[in-house]
């Protein structure tokens, strides 16, 4: 790959995992779009990983500001946008991390299924993905929406494994959701950046699915930690609506871009948790 690397978002995780695996690469902060442009006057040809959004976990709280919403959905994406399409000629794709909230309850959710937005969270991405398909589809641009799955691992701080090893750590329950009986699809995060390398290296263009392909309940997560390294953990039950299955169907990323070895997330459990 000899294109720079634009990454856009610069407190996520997967921003700092692409930071190390890409060599010609810069991180941009979301509200630094002054930064963006000088890059994109100096270089000829230039990818962007548009990386950024208002955090799921925080959407339910009481105490978040709607502006902060609108700035990591719509305000900050919008500014893109608009330099992006004033310096079309010199960008070469534009990868938006997306994600498989967007599908709601889904047991093998394929890329040309209908969207089902069931919260405020998956309302967001879905519209961010239709805001850079109104005015960047059309252009001579290889548009991608990368549509990520539970991603898990690197500085994780988000992630139910990561929930599950802090509970532990400060000896605080676990509060389990629906008994843990729903269903994921894990990913591993240098898997998704092996991904989003070949989406790029491939000249991808559309929307594609970041995951394994397989779904793992969540209680068998728990159940693995306990009985493999005798954990005591101590879990709480709480009931809450939310989708009990969503699992990504992977035909494009096997067939299309020829990736098929991802991290196990037993093996990943196993030497994660190994005392």
């Amino acid at each position: 790959m000899t294109d720079k690397i634009i990454i856009i978002g610069k407190r996520s995780n997967l921003s700092k995992e692409l930071k190390e695996s890409f060599s010609d690469s810069l991180v941009i902060g979301s509200d630094d779009i002054e930064s963006l442009e000088i890059e994109l006057r100096s270089n000829q040809k230039i990818s962007i990983i548009y990386n950024t959004c208002f955090k799921s976990n925080l959407l339910n709280s009481d105490n978040s500001n709607p502006i902060d919403y609108s700035n990591y959905s719509f305000h900050y994406l919008s500014k893109f946008i608009n330099l992006c399409l004033k310096y079309k000629s010199k960008i070469k794709s534009i990868l938006y991390s997306s994600s498989c909230a967007v599908y709601g309850e889904n047991k093998l959710a394929n890329e040309k299924d209908d969207l089902k937005i069931t919260n405020l969270y998956s309302a967001l991405k879905a519209s961010s993905e239709y805001l850079l398909k109104k005015f960047l589809d059309h252009e001579d641009i290889n548009l991608v929406n990368a549509r990520i799955f539970n991603m898990y691992g690197g500085d994780d701080s988000f992630s139910v494994i990561w929930r599950i090893k802090q509970s532990i750590k400060k000896d605080l329950p676990f509060y389990l959701v629906n008994n843990g009986n729903n269903i994921r699809d894990f990913i591993h995060i240098s898997d998704v950046v092996k991904i989003f390398k070949l989406i790029l290296d491939l000249n991808f263009k559309g929307t594609i699915n970041i995951s394994t392909g397989i779904g793992t309940p969540i209680s068998k997560i728990i159940n693995l930690i306990k009985d493999i390294h005798n954990i005591k953990l101590h879990t709480v039950n709480i009931v809450r609506e939310e989708a009990k299955t969503c699992i990504g169907c992977n035909k494009i990323v096997k067939n299309k871009l020829k990736f098929n070895q991802f991290i196990n997330i037993e093996d990943f459990i196993i030497k994660e948790f190994k005392e």
